[in-house]
């Protein structure tokens, strides 16, 4: 029996969706009767095969057996042994992934089970064995993506899930550390509870309590006080889900994160977490704007710096350069002060080369390159926000110098033609007559003529707004 459940789900992946979904539709009636096997081996490979129903054919998972796979096989499995449970564990994880393009729907057909599913999935995080087979991380993991892919009627179950949330992350603090490896338990389990806050947060935005966003910001603080990196990305991310949500609100916070956000930004060692504070600087941007400006001289000054380090993974300069552009949309014509210096160091990253045949180095310089537009787009737009764009004026022809050569690349990826013809829209747009001249240049039509013709949407879009600015000024 168990061969045979291990060779079904062996061909999940290979022959086509249409001979093999009305198979997995077929089978789902079996998989179910056999998680009532009495052999152990039988249970995990027929959770396993149903896992792999729920990742490759999910529609086979109608809504006649939906109820049959809930309580049957879901609520049943979970409390089996921890390999088993595992399996169950990454088969609700599979099957919510399959709801990705409904999340934003007013309901679907996980609705009617999420608030139970998720309650059972909790007490499997409780359970005495979780730390076997990973189930406890699977677990949470399920939960985050019920979570991210549910829809939006599951809205007051979230609410009541969360102070149950909360209390749990509360109570990690309590945790007696008498051994290294309790300390590391207590960072695992406080690193999967930012995750499934930030999921929430994520997920209901604006609707997410106040009362419930204080109390979280108190709790990320004070998880910001231990010294574990895997949890500060995730309390890390977390707050930037809560900047997003709170918006101008979020600056009542500001006081007592600033200092961690800072931290992050040092902790050029630990590159992920440092890659995550350069994100949470762009959420924070967004949400406050120009309420942000008073805490730029530092973060620019950080940014900068890590710019400067050679031995930062060089993954993170991409997006540190990006974050320049958010600082500069936020704070408009505040951002003149920083001018020189980063326009100066945009120059000099513009200048990067590669050999042509070494392919990572290829998509290096591809996000390179496109975080670069980013940043120039961000400054001169936030800079003719406050009718201050013709500070930039001295930067226009390094700018140009660099679109030619961009342009002349055949290697160069569609988003790094579509942010650089977004870039040479945004010069036009903000300089007017000031570049008239530089838009009747070849290298200028060649590029922009180019993105018309693409198949992607966004870069015909992108290229049609531009060609009107260029018309505009006379290019």
């Amino acid at each position: 029996r168990e061969a045979a459940f291990l060779s079904f789900g062996s061909i999940m992946q290979g022959p086509s969706k249409t001979v093999l979904q009305p198979l997995c539709t077929q089978a789902l009636p079996v998989l179910v009767t056999a998680m009532q096997d009495q052999n152990v081996l039988v249970r995990d490979t027929t959770a396993w095969t149903i896992g792999r129903i729920c990742d490759f054919h999910p529609n086979a998972v109608d809504k006649d057996h939906l109820p049959a796979l809930m309580m049957e096989v879901f609520i049943k499995g979970l409390r089996d042994v921890p390999r088993v449970a595992g399996n169950i564990c990454w088969a609700i994880h599979n099957l919510a992934q399959s709801y990705e393009a409904e999340e934003q729907t007013p309901t679907n057909d996980l609705s009617p089970f999420f608030l139970g599913l998720v309650q059972q999935l909790f007490a499997v995080t409780e359970r005495e064995d979780a730390a076997e087979a990973n189930l406890r991380t699977s677990a949470y993991e399920a939960i985050n993506v019920l979570i991210q892919n549910s829809a939006t009627d599951v809205f007051p179950a979230l609410q009541q899930i969360v102070p149950v949330v909360l209390d749990k992350l509360q109570k990690t603090f309590s945790i007696p550390i008498v051994s290294h490896d309790d300390k590391e338990e207590q960072s695992e389990l406080q690193a999967l509870l930012c995750g499934v806050l930030q999921a929430i947060i994520h997920k209901m935005g604006k609707q997410f309590d106040t009362a419930a966003a204080d109390q979280a910001m108190t709790l990320f603080l004070q998880v910001f006080s231990t010294r574990s990196a895997s949890v500060h990305e995730e309390a890390l991310m977390a707050v930037g889900a809560l900047a997003n949500a709170q918006e101008g609100a979020f600056e009542r916070y500001m006081g007592a994160f600033k200092d961690y956000l800072n931290l992050g930004l040092r902790n050029w060692e630990e590159y992920q977490v440092c890659s995550v504070a350069v994100g949470v600087v762009g959420d924070v941007c967004r949400a406050l704007e120009k309420k942000i400006t008073p805490y730029c001289d530092e973060i620019v000054t950080l940014l900068l710096h890590n710019l400067q380090n050679a031995q930062l993974n060089r993954n993170v300069k991409p997006t540190i350069i990006s974050c320049f552009g958010d600082i500069a949309l936020a704070i408009c014509g505040n951002f003149e002060k920083y001018l020189h210096v980063v326009c100066s160091m945009l120059q000099q990253a513009s200048q990067t080369r590669v050999e042509q045949d070494d392919y990572d180095l290829l998509e290096y310089i591809n996000q390179l390159r496109e975080s670069i537009f980013e940043a120039y787009t961000g400054i001169l737009q936030g800079l003719k926000t406050d009718n201050r764009a013709e500070v930039f004026l001295p930067y226009v022809d390094p700018l140009l110098s660099f679109i030619q050569v961009v342009s002349q690349d055949s290697n160069r990826y569609e988003s790094v033609t579509r942010a650089c013809v977004g870039v040479i829209g945004d010069l036009a747009s903000a300089l007017k007559g000031h570049v008239s001249n530089h838009m009747k240049q070849d290298y200028v039509k060649n590029i922009v003529k180019e993105c018309t013709k693409s198949s992607d949407n966004q870069t015909a879009e992108t290229a049609k707004w531009a060609r009107e600015m260029i018309k505009a000024v006379g290019g």
